[in-house]
């Protein structure tokens, strides 16, 4: 009677956690699942039921609703006060409460020292569980509790876990020294360097992954730890996890130009003259050969080989490694032979992320800096689209101005003009007036094409009329400011381009802003040392509608009119040579002089003007020409001016300063430059590899047992040349021991509860599975089997009967006794196994 209310117990109790589990998957009549509704209902009270329960679900539940509240940072809810409540469930057996534990752990444990140092214990003894994930989560728990007294304990439990057979423990011990690290990086530096040093050597890739980033973060000053390993990274390179491989080729960089001879490179002549040969430059614009070859020591050779092999890789920061390394030790000429610029591009065009996407065009930038013949052939790539962003579209327009030359000017300028008259962003527009002015500096015929289109620019949008164009005054006046350098360069080239400049200042139908006239005016009072007669006319047109001006209008008329003066009396002073009879020196009459007469009415409108500034620049230059400063007035008014620089944000698009930093050349080492040693040494030989599965010895381990297929698994010795085999052939069991799967049968209510394990029944009879010997033609492999389950001797006559019991009733079931039965392997030593 007992063991059928224990039976109907369990059941009820299966059914209850499906009955919960299905609720929580249903979806509610609003389209909102109801386990969603369900989690925000949980009161204070009932999560904290729900943390104590002893069903799994509900505690997972609970989990969820703590950590869902904690990351949406909930002020309505008090979670550290769950605490106790938490820790209790550190030894579940749900995988996914751990974690949840774990990240509770690491953002309350340091405020609760006392209660975290209560799971400690129980963290420590979970590192000897047979499920690998629990070890490794752990040792993540353990060292994200951030407690000084408790790192000694965690140091002795890494030393520990790092000979654990599962590769996964190990890879956490290198992140877990990593958090150590940053906490408290000298108290065990010697510690840490012994333990690097430990998963430096060892087999497994995923672990030489995690390694490398703890390398690259707190040991990049320990670079003489790679010398034995050296080759073997450079050989399992692409075996790698991508941010390792990233690190990894940025940790060899360093590296080779420390520990490695630079390459050499000769110059390709003809038979009768001398060739040249120079080592390789710090940067690789610097060769001064056409034709020449290059010369590299064998492991940079063998580095630089590894990088060809992740020429095609998906992550982005992978290729940006690698464009890194032929940056620093390629030239030119195997950069594009390696078709970096093409794959640069690619990644582009297929990346999705628009950090991604500007990151790398910024790198684009920062190789045309210095070689921009590498991407000629990619011109029309970085012509704008409409959807891109601004600073895509800046960083395209940035790189078309250094692009631009002799072959592909003419596609570049009919690009720009279409940005300028259709987009309707200003930056853009500005970016290209900038490209614009850049591409006139090519060569005179482009220059006088540019400035034309400009001004023709300048007279329809300022126009009232129809065909005027969706121009901003703020791009507009740009336009004028780059109208103004082109012509300051060469201006008797362009006097015909000035006077119609000046014909936009005071005529009705044009609508030109005041920074823009202000310009104009600062323009002829250039070229009033040219031609000097038009310049007193335009100042009189100027006069008439002053005060109606804006105030950087009304101050260059001001300084026009102080410019025109004091060219005038200099003019009259060329003209005087001859000294009068009476041996008086003639003057300059200011009374009868027209400019002097309309300096006067200017002088007379600044004195009254609501700007102060432009009354103190009034009196200052009335002042010169009263106490008859010619010469400094000269000096001052008739300088000629440097041509502006652009200063605008807007037009000025640098590479970002952390990709110029990733991107700083390295030095090379005056220690490559010389020989290792006197006995001539190879301090590359590669060491020695830790092998950790070979623990993978236990039948009952579920790492073993996962290897249910008849094939050898290889793992490589310890000094790659051969490989040792571990597993054994298949063998070939009993034909009577073989079942066939039976096909699935619909329970009744009384087999249902019959299949329900009753834990108290003992005696059950015991299965003994007979193994046959298979056929072996090689000795030396028996041998190796006998060596292999020489541990599982002893572990199996240590198991008590109750663990006989349980794995028994594990073999009972249907469909895993075929496939324990084809999978297990003989052993001479072990002539039956009871199950």
């Amino acid at each position: 009677m007992v063991d059928h209310i224990n039976r109907i117990t369990s059941a009820l109790e299966s059914a209850r956690v499906m009955t919960l589990e299905a609720a929580a998957v249903a979806s509610s009549k609003f389209g909102e699942s109801s386990y969603t509704q369900y989690s925000k209902n949980i009161s204070p009270q009932q999560l904290r039921e729900f943390l104590n329960s002893r069903y799994s679900q509900e505690v997972k539940d609970g989990m969820n609703k703590l950590i869902s509240a904690l990351v949406s940072d909930d002020q309505q809810l008090d979670i550290e006060s769950y605490f106790a409540d938490v820790i209790k469930n550190i030894n579940s057996e749900d995988l996914k409460v751990r974690k949840l534990i774990c990240i509770f752990l690491l953002r309350f444990a340091e405020r609760n020292p006392n209660l975290a140092l209560l799971c400690v214990n129980s963290l420590q003894k979970t590192l000897s569980d047979i499920n690998a994930d629990i070890r490794a989560i752990s040792v993540r728990a353990l060292s994200d509790i951030k407690i000084d007294s408790l790192h000694p304990i965690i140091w002795l439990t890494l030393k520990k876990a790092i000979t654990d057979s599962s590769a996964n423990v190990r890879s956490e011990v290198a992140f877990a020294i990593i958090k150590l690290n940053r906490q408290n990086p000298e108290d065990f530096e010697e510690d840490s360097v012994l333990l690097l040093s430990s998963l430096l050597a060892d087999s497994d890739p995923q672990v030489i992954s995690s390694t490398i980033i703890l390398f690259k973060e707190c040991f990049m000053n320990n670079l003489e730890l790679l010398h034995s390993h050296f080759r073997y990274y450079c050989e399992i390179i692409n075996s790698l996890d991508s941010f390792a491989q990233s690190g990894l080729i940025d940790i060899l960089n360093v590296y080779c130009k420390k520990f490695i001879h630079r390459p050499t490179i000769t110059e390709l002549t003809g038979d009768n003259i001398q060739n040249q040969t120079m080592v390789f430059p710090d940067h690789f614009i610097d060769i001064p050969f056409e034709n020449y070859t290059i010369d590299y020591d064998p492991d940079l050779r063998l580095f630089l080989d590894a990088n060809k092999k992740l020429l095609f890789s998906d992550n982005p920061l992978v290729l940006i490694s690698v464009i890194k390394t032929h940056l620093n030790f390629c030239t030119p000429i195997d950069f594009v032979k390696n078709g970096l610029p093409l794959l640069l591009m690619r990644s582009f065009a297929i990346s999705k992320d628009i950090s991604v996407k500007n990151g790398l065009l910024q790198i684009v930038l920062l190789i045309c800096n210095k070689n921009p013949k590498i991407f000629y052939p990619f011109v029309k790539k970085f012509f704008i689209l409409r959807h891109e962003s601004y600073l895509t579209s800046s960083i395209k327009l940035e790189i078309l101005s250094k692009l631009a030359d002799e072959t592909n000017i003419k596609s570049i300028i009919r690009e720009i003009k279409y940005y300028i008259k259709n987009f309707k962003s200003v930056s853009i527009v500005i970016k290209a007036i900038k490209v614009l002015e850049t591409c006139s500096q090519i060569s005179d015929i482009y220059e006088t094409h540019i400035l034309k289109w400009l001004i023709n620019l300048i007279e329809v949008n300022t126009s009232n009329t129809d065909k005027a164009l969706n121009v901003t005054p703020v791009a507009l006046n740009y336009i004028i400011n780059t109208v103004r350098v082109i012509i300051q360069k060469q201006p008797t080239r362009y006097f015909v381009d000035i006077v119609k400049l000046t014909t936009l200042l005071n005529h009705k139908k044009f609508n030109l802003n005041d920074n823009s006239k202000a310009n104009i005016i600062w323009l002829i009072g250039e070229i009033a040392a040219i031609e000097f007669k038009i310049c007193p006319d335009i100042l009189r047109n100027l006069l008439k509608n002053f005060i109606n001006e804006g105030y950087e209008t009304r101050l260059q008329i001001l300084i026009l009119s102080a410019k025109l003066l004091s060219y005038d009396i200099d003019n009259f002073n060329k003209q005087i040579k001859e000294i009068d009879v009476n041996g008086q020196t003639s003057f300059y009459d200011f009374r009868t002089s027209r400019i002097n007469q309309l300096f006067t009415s200017i002088i007379y409108l600044c004195k009254f003007d609501k700007s102060y500034d432009i009354r103190d620049r009034a009196r200052w230059v009335s002042s010169l020409f009263e106490s008859r400063k010619y010469e400094i007035a000269t000096l001052m008014l008739q300088a000629p001016k440097p041509i502006v620089k652009d200063d605008d944000t807007l037009t000025n698009i640098k590479v970002d300063s952390d990709i110029k930093v990733y991107f700083k050349n390295i030095p090379w080492s005056e220690i490559s430059d010389t020989s290792n040693d006197a006995e001539n040494v190879d301090i590359r030989e590669p060491a020695k590899l830790k092998d950790y599965s070979r623990y993978l010895k236990n039948l009952s381990s579920t790492s073993f047992m996962s290897k249910r297929n008849s094939e050898r698994f290889v793992i490589h010795n310890t000094n790659n040349k051969a490989d040792e085999i571990i597993s054994t052939e298949p063998v070939t069991t009993n034909s009577s021991t073989q079942k066939t799967k039976k096909p699935y049968k619909l329970q009744s209510l009384e087999e249902f509860f019959a299949d329900i394990p009753d834990s108290s029944a003992k005696g059950k009879p015991k299965k003994t599975i007979i193994i046959e010997e298979s056929s072996s033609s090689d000795e030396t492999d028996q041998d190796d089997d006998e060596d292999y389950y020489e541990d599982d001797d002893e572990e199996e006559e240590e198991e008590d009967d109750e663990d006989e019991d349980e794995s028994s009733e594990e073999d009972d079931e249907e469909e895993g006794d075929d496939d324990n039965n084809e999978n297990l392997v003989h052993n001479p030593s072990i002539p039956e196994i009871r199950m």
